[in-house]
């Protein structure tokens, strides 16, 4: 499963109402929502609170100054509430921006993480469809935005978790594209290049049964080695030097299928010895120190 990531891309700066939403103030989310956008809000404009709704210091707040509002909201959120409160702004800001790329892949993002709480398949599913839609109308919306491309991507692998082998299959070219458009746009983005890596690695451990079926589905098994996987885990890496420890992890496992045990061992070892920060990182620290027994 293409894990998460992290990538910040403010847009252009567009004239926006001072925000009055439906969801401050209610509920246990909407009473979080209003105290952690405080940090935030006097750089965006926000002064003041009046019966749970935050007001703005003069009649217009730029989009791209609300958007920088949301992202930092999404960076501080710890929680299915959290994230659902990043939903509910950012889904006010686009009642009056509709055609926000910028916003709509922070929506799309933000009901991927909401999704990732839910332990009912089928209401993941929905989360997850309402997520892609999201992420097709910021492609939509702007062909050229690097963000939105890579989040399609990222939560159509999501789905494949919960659909049909053939289903899963038949959407693999259309995330390794998406990846690809993702570096195309920006060169420099080692997440982005990361998931492409991912793509070559998993498509080169496919099962027995995954191979019959995509072979039906294409005629052949998509093309994808160990040593492709490895050229993109690696160009991400001297492109950002430690950018994220699922890297270095991912370069260790790599070497191990291509029987380069001591360059294996180098990265793992970089890794389990890594201060990691968050529960991603933690979870990548746990894999390598469980590689290198």
């Amino acid at each position: 499963r293409m894990l998460r990531v992290a990538c910040a891309r403010i847009g252009v700066a567009r004239a926006l109402p001072a925000l009055s939403t439906r969801v401050f103030g209610k509920g246990l989310c909407g009473k979080r929502l209003l105290s952690s956008t405080m940090a935030v809000a006097a750089g965006c404009g926000f002064v003041g609170v009046t019966a749970g709704v935050v007001h703005a210091a003069s009649p217009q707040v730029t989009a791209a100054a609300a958007i920088a509002t949301a992202e930092e909201m999404w960076k501080n959120a710890s929680s299915s509430c959290d994230h659902q409160n990043c939903v509910d702004y950012l889904t006010t800001l686009l009642e009056t921006y509709p055609s926000q790329s910028e916003a709509l892949w922070r929506l799309a993002r933000a009901k991927y993480n909401v999704a990732d709480y839910e332990t009912d398949k089928t209401k993941k599913k929905a989360l997850l469809d309402e997520s892609l839609a999201h992420a097709q109308q910021a492609v939509d919306a702007d062909n050229t935005n690097f963000a939105a491309h890579k989040w399609y991507g990222i939560i159509l692998s999501e789905i494949g978790d919960l659909v049909d082998t053939k289903t899963k299959l038949s959407n693999a070219y259309v995330i390794r594209d998406c990846f690809t458009k993702a570096t195309e746009l920006n060169p420099k983005d080692g997440n982005s290049r990361h998931l492409l890596g991912r793509w070559y690695f998993a498509f080169s451990e496919l099962s027995w049964i995954e191979r019959k079926v995509a072979g039906a589905l294409f005629g052949a098994v998509p093309a994808a080695t160990y040593e492709e996987a490895y050229d993109h885990f690696l160009t991400a890496e001297n492109m950002q030097p430690g950018f994220w420890i699922a890297n270095w992890v991912m370069l260790g496992k790599t070497c191990l299928r291509m029987k380069k045990a001591e360059e294996a061992k180098e990265w793992l070892t970089k890794a389990a010895t890594a201060k990691g920060t968050s529960n991603d990182d933690q979870a990548n620290i746990a894999e390598a120190k469980t590689l290198l027994k």
